[in-house]
């Protein structure tokens, strides 16, 4: 994966939040590799290695929407906020949004405040190997600025 460190520095220059590089791990997404924010309130500095369930968060979403990733059929989806989405029929209609748009965004889904977005890599096969996630306050990452940057990881 050292392939997309170019692409995650690009990012990080141009939005100064924290980029995230995470893959399928398991039942669940682990973050591999972080280019920390350059601002003083961030969500940065500990991604590396923390694994997220992948329907609260924009790189699970991206791991789902692609194929690289599976939720398992039957079980309760985990509410960690009062906008974790839960229903699987949501879900899944926000994962068809996804391949639409080529991005997916989380706001408030895994933790309180927190915002991302999160775009697919994929190999030489066309196969969705990866997600290159932005993340930062709410206050800064909003609808609009989401829809920005998701666009802008997708290119990258």
């Amino acid at each position: 994966m050292a392939s997309a460190r170019p692409a995650m520095e690009r990012l990080s220059r141009l939005c100064g939040e924290t980029v995230n590089l995470a893959v399928a791990d398991g039942d669940g997404v682990l973050n591999v590799e972080e280019i920390p924010s350059t601002f003083i309130l961030s969500f940065s500095g500990g991604w590396a290695g923390r694994r997220t369930p992948p329907h609260a968060a924009a790189n699970g979403k991206v791991l789902l929407a692609y194929g690289a990733l599976e939720l398992p059929v039957t079980g309760e989806l985990q509410r960690f906020t009062a906008r974790t989405v839960v229903s699987r029929r949501r879900l899944a209609a926000e994962l068809a949004e996804v391949r639409r748009l080529g991005y997916a965004t989380a706001i408030g889904e895994l933790e309180e405040g927190l915002a991302a977005v999160a775009a697919p890599i994929f190999d030489s096969a066309g196969r969705c190997v990866a997600a290159l996630s932005v993340s930062g306050p709410d206050s800064r990452l909003d609808d609009l600025e989401l829809a920005r940057l998701g666009k802008l990881a997708a290119g990258v």
